[in-house]
């Protein structure tokens, strides 16, 4: 029974999706705000996601007319400094050009941050998804037709 303790105090912790990550939608259960510089954006009533451009500033709360409190803010070294970089693991995105530019702001971040991250996986399925929007099966997946130029171009 030590060891429940641990792992039931670590589910108190509140997480931030960072950046480009999933902040919310219907049956979502995980962070709900997003990293700083990004902005929780709605998308549909399934997604929601963390895009670039500054949240609206917190709210300041005053105890007597000449103090009030800010929210805190909280400085994490890079990975760099700690010596660990990533993948993003398997993403992909509708056939459209919301969903187009957030793949290529995706992309791009990935590119300017790559001392850190080191690539990523897109979703891919064969001819037995069939018609599947996120289809990745040469020469007439929706996914493949709608993305393969655009993942070419960011490759090295």
């Amino acid at each position: 029974m030590k060891f429940l303790l641990p792992v039931v105090l670590a589910g108190g912790a509140i997480a931030q999706s960072g950046p480009w990550g999933q902040c919310g939608g219907s049956g979502y259960s995980g962070p709900t705000t997003c990293v700083a510089g990004y902005t929780c954006t709605f998308s549909n009533q399934w997604y929601s996601q963390c895009l670039p451009g500054a949240a609206p500033p917190p709210a300041a709360t005053t105890t007597r007319a000449a103090t009030t409190t800010r929210a805190a803010t909280t400085t994490v070294a890079p990975p760099p400094a700690n010596g660990k970089v990533g993948i993003i693991g398997e993403f992909a995105r509708g056939a459209n050009t919301q969903c187009r530019d957030s793949v290529r702001g995706l992309l791009t971040f990935l590119e300017a941050n790559a001392d850190v991250w080191q690539g990523y996986l897109w979703w891919a399925a064969g001819p037995w998804w069939d018609t599947y929007m996120y289809s990745f099966e040469p020469p007439s997946g929706t996914g493949y037709q709608y993305y393969n130029a655009l993942l070419k171009e960011f490759i090295p």
